[in-house]
């Protein structure tokens, strides 16, 4: 659905209250109707993404969903009911302790007294509160501890997805049905690269961007995909002719598309790096470039010379390739690494590259190995796909889970509970 409203229908609003009302009692309404503040770009032609009936608990429909659709599903379950809810209150308590005449030290302390929409947000709620005990002026206190710590002027954080979509949406870049897409073209064509849950740019990505930047500076300045919506909400409104934005857009646009023919040859030779190896057939220095499987290095020679090499020496294997005798070698693919034999392309035989941890599924004999989706996600499936399509998004352990020896525990880790092992089918979670 395209939207990012924040209004919500009245029946939906009374089934809601009337649910939180019968599960939690009357005390958890605000005793009146919230709102909520419409931002100028909004896309409020429909409601707010809510169930469709907040009786249709996400426990009610754990037999009918897989286990994405129920964690999707519970987390708009619950934040539409949150959202109807009142702001949790708590009490705090602030203490000053003078230390001698140059120091003041605070400590704060806070206590749950009602929970409000915390009552529906459960995953949200702190786990303990810190409350601290009953003092009056004048009490002595003994030091326990004393940490010193200085704090330096830091870098800001690399973006993540979601502080990516925040800053997006702060300078009027794109449109909530937009975000997904750019997210995932950005790591499909590997200009960043996912490491944990931070966005890191990829060698391609900062050569593609210092190119841009020099050639199209104009289209790639910050606002100028905001006040390109705006003109285009002005064509919508019939404000201005679309001629007219197009025009705008165009002229300037033809200019630079120009100036890059014209400087072809030596745009080619910004990206690419000249290496230490040499073609093997014309004795010329190979240069490092970009494909759909990553960089490599070819014969500046090209077309008259086709030689290429990977960049990196290929990791041989001490096994001989079954179908031709020859030798086995690691090689990177655009889903991720595998086993090929270096006498490609006469040989084509390839194989996956897998954990040494056999298929959970009965019958199957296959192994698991890690494989990347189209856009670039890493996963780590069966190597008998498609015969077996058994899949995970996190890393098996090897260890079947001791409550239902159904599957493997899997590798997880946030930050509340740190890393820790779930089985998936029955969510049972191990402390390492």
């Amino acid at each position: 659905m395209r939207t990012d409203s924040t209004r919500v229908s009245d029946e939906a609003y009374g089934r809601g209250t009337s649910y939180l009302a019968e599960t939690h009692g009357p005390e958890i309404l605000p005793g009146g109707r919230r709102t909520f503040k419409k931002t100028k770009l909004a896309q409020d032609a429909h409601e707010a993404i809510r169930p469709t009936d907040c009786y249709r608990t996400p426990d009610a429909l754990r037999a009918h969903l897989n286990k994405d659709q129920l964690a999707l599903y519970r987390l708009v379950w619950q934040r539409f009911l949150a959202s109807l809810a009142a702001p949790a209150v708590y009490a705090v308590r602030e203490v000053d302790v003078a230390a001698g005449e140059r120091y003041l030290l605070r400590a704060g302390g806070r206590r749950l007294v009602k929970p409000g929409f915390l009552a529906v947000m459960q995953d949200d709620a702190p786990e303990r509160d810190e409350w601290l005990p009953d003092l009056a002026a004048g009490d002595a206190v003994a030091i326990r501890s004393l940490d010193a710590s200085q704090h330096f002027t830091e870098p800001p954080p690399r973006y993540t997805e979601a502080s990516l979509i925040k800053e997006l949406e702060e300078k009027g870049i794109g449109r909530p049905s937009t975000y997904a897409t750019i997210l995932g073209v950005i790591q499909a064509r590997d200009y960043v690269q996912k490491k944990g849950s931070s966005l890191h740019p990829s060698e391609l990505g900062e050569q593609v961007w210092k190119m841009l930047d020099r050639l199209f500076r104009d289209i790639f300045e910050v606002d100028f995909t905001a006040r390109m919506e705006m003109e285009l909400d002005k064509v919508e409104e019939a404000k201005e002719d679309w001629r007219d934005v197009v025009k705008l857009f165009y002229e300037p646009l033809t200019v630079d598309l120009a100036a890059v023919k014209e400087r072809r040859a030596e745009l080619r030779s910004l990206v690419q790096e000249e290496s230490d190896a040499v073609c093997e057939n014309c004795g010329k220095t190979l240069v490092k470039k970009w494909g759909r499987n990553g960089p490599f290095l070819a014969c500046p020679g090209f077309p008259e010379c086709r030689f290429t090499r990977p960049l990196e020496e290929e990791e041989a294997i001490d096994r001989a390739c079954p179908q031709c005798g020859g030798k086995l070698a690691y090689r990177n693919g655009r889903f991720g690494k595998f086993i090929a034999c270096t006498t490609y392309p006469s040989c084509k035989y390839t194989e996956a590259v897998t954990l040494g941890i056999p298929c959970p599924v009965p019958g199957c004999g296959g192994q698991i190995g890690e494989r990347r989706t189209k856009r670039g996600k890493v996963f780590f499936g069966c190597s008998n796909y498609p015969k077996c399509t058994y899949a995970s998004w996190d890393k098996p352990t090897g260890r079947l889970c001791p409550a239902c020896s159904k599957d493997y525990l899997v590798e997880k880790d946030s930050k509340k509970k740190g890393k820790y092992l779930r089985c998936p089918s029955c969510r049972h979670e191990v402390v390492p």
